[in-house]
């Protein structure tokens, strides 16, 4: 997908390519909206806290109220809570610079305290 083509994607694409790159059991293929975090993509409690960092940083947002994240259970449950909180002006949209060093080859991980590993 070129540049141009995963900036049009909108945040839906971009939060698929976070759960993807982080998930424990990731998908052959693109996951879809139905997925089950948990019990088709393999996230436990931990490391749903620590999508929900890379979340919050990717997209610049604030710590996710609690409250937010109770629903949350499949693929199209992530998308639909980032839409809800960057808006109808997505310019919290990840950048292209962002994107790539998300990527499922990645091999570093968010720790609970939410530092990346390493630094």
């Amino acid at each position: 997908m070129s540049v141009d083509e995963q900036h049009n994607a909108g945040p839906d694409h971009q939060v698929r390519r976070i759960v993807v790159a982080m998930a424990p059991n990731p998908p052959a293929d693109a996951p879809a909206a139905t997925d089950r975090l948990r019990e088709d993509l393999g996230y436990e409690s931990v490391r749903l806290i620590e999508l929900t960092i890379a979340l919050e940083r990717a997209f610049g947002l604030p710590p996710l109220p609690p409250a937010e994240l109770a629903g949350v259970r499949r693929v199209g449950d992530v998308e639909a809570l980032i839409r809800r909180q960057i808006g109808p002006d997505d310019s919290r949209r990840i950048s292209t610079d962002d994107s790539r060093r998300i990527s499922t080859d990645d091999s570093r991980r968010i720790s609970t305290d939410g530092r990346g590993e390493g630094r």
